[in-house]
């Protein structure tokens, strides 16, 4: 059977299923391709050698891997003599090495092979020793199937499909936290807002949250609000630049907001006061730390110091402040009567910083509600992204949802809000006074007491 008739019948047979819409028919079909990552971050090319991500590097057409400069120990002049002959003959390293350990029947055997390029016309002049972004893939028309397969397994009645199988799949189910009533606050990391503005909007279609915010959005001067608009919400944007940095806010058009001019802008940070009926105005805020800033705590410390009524207000502050909360036992460090080990291997960041941020959490009265991973990669599960406010008892839920935008994933509260009811009249029954008199009241009071 060739892969083209297989491809139609398992299509067919996909065909047959009994779907709640199609949004879960095109679901089943991205996740059987057998190559979706559920946390895509930047694309990484590690060096054969050092195994570090290579942004600039020679690629060995033995091992089809990407080597560094300096780890392959090449002279500029080298590099520029590659540049004009190719990378076609170049062997790294570390195939180097491995041949030299190689049995001499191995070698003459794999003499009359030759080695698997990823794309011939990617090593001719000047290629191969550029970024590998600038590459662009080949699939050979003899590409194995998704997940390995090369024929039908043994027993095909071995998987029978069932309604289990589409659990947890539609968009709704993963959103049904925002059917529950109260203002609903969320925020991600989104690695650039306009790469990933569609999925952003499918998501705010579905859950429509009444504050929505990001980090790292990554915007400058000419990505104008259009570019980036959601319906139905005021956008407000503190930006650095398209490479880094930035944080966005999306509010609802039925919330009512001001936004706060008392915070600087040394630091990268929204503030807004959210007002609610009967109820003192809600200080919102979205901030950003990035990995090297050793002076954002105390920048943020001032800023709340400074404020007007910081002390006096209810207060919502969301982030990806990039300092783990998780040691690496995976143990909650603001858990009551958590100790810090003395090794510094135990922590993602030095423990200096992380005992820093905790006094900064107990000296304003802040509680931090995210409990687990935030980003998840091959080999680390870090809690960066954070939720930080000043009355628990207000906070109905909150959590983590893996939608798998971003490589970082979302996090979200609901703060609970009984909505008043508008377009109905209040009927009050009063007395009326306007015909009293004094004599007639004493005539009626007289004859109901002649009655007892």
């Amino acid at each position: 059977m060739d892969r083209q008739t297989k491809t139609l019948q398992g299509l067919y047979a996909m065909s047959k299923l009994k779907l709640k819409s199609y949004k879960s028919f095109f679901q089943i079909l991205i996740l059987l391709s057998g190559d979706v990552a559920m946390n895509p971050g930047p694309t990484n090319y590690p060096c054969a050698k050092c195994n570090k991500g290579v942004k600039t590097g020679v690629l060995c057409p033995a091992c089809n891997l990407w080597i560094h400069q300096r780890c392959e120990g090449l002279s500029n002049y080298e590099i520029i003599k590659l540049k004009k002959t190719g990378t076609k003959d170049f062997i790294c390293s570390v195939c180097r090495g491995k041949q030299a350990t190689l049995p001499q029947e191995i070698l003459q055997a794999d003499d009359t092979v030759s080695p698997a390029l990823p794309n011939d016309s990617a090593l001719t002049e000047g290629q191969g020793i550029l970024r590998p972004t600038d590459l662009t893939p080949i699939v050979d028309e003899n590409t194995p199937l998704p997940f390995g397969e090369t024929s039908l397994p043994e027993n095909e009645e071995s998987f029978q499909f069932s309604a289990e199988h589409l659990q947890d799949i539609s968009l709704e189910d993963e959103l049904k936290v925002f059917k529950e009533k109260g203002l609903h606050f969320v925020h991600l990391n989104c690695n650039s807002l306009c790469s990933k503005i569609e999925e952003i909007r499918e998501l705010v279609l579905h859950s429509k949250p009444h504050v929505i915010c990001f980090s790292e959005s990554k915007l400058d001067e000419t990505v104008t609000d259009a570019e980036v608009k959601l319906d139905d919400y005021k956008l407000l944007r503190h930006d650095r630049t398209s490479h880094g940095g930035g944080v966005a806010c999306f509010i609802h058009k039925d919330v009512n907001f001001d936004q706060r001019t008392d915070f600087p802008k040394d630091f990268e940070n929204i503030f807004i006061d959210i007002y609610l009926p009967q109820t003192k105005p809600i200080l919102f805020g979205v901030s950003y730390r990035p990995p090297k800033d050793s002076d954002f705590l105390e920048r943020l410390s001032d800023s709340i110091m400074n404020s007007k009524s910081f002390d006096a207000q209810e207060v919502i502050i969301m982030g990806d402040i990039n300092i783990d909360l998780l040691d690496k036992k995976k143990k909650f460090i603001l858990e009551k009567g958590y100790r810090f080990s003395k090794e510094e291997s135990n922590y993602t960041h030095s423990i200096s910083l992380t005992k820093k941020y905790v006094a900064f959490l107990r000296t304003f009265g802040l509680s931090q509600l995210i409990k687990e991973p935030t980003r998840i990669t091959d080999k680390t599960a870090t809690l960066i992204d954070h939720i930080l406010i000043n009355t628990p008892d207000k906070i109905t839920q909150s959590g983590v949802l893996r939608k798998a935008i971003s490589d970082h994933d979302i996090i979200y509260c609901t703060r609970k809000h009984q909505m008043t009811k508008t377009g109905k009249h209040n009927k009050i029954t009063i007395r009326s006074m306007k015909n009293y008199s004094k004599e007639i009241f004493l005539e009626k009071l007289r004859d109901t007491i002649s009655k007892f």
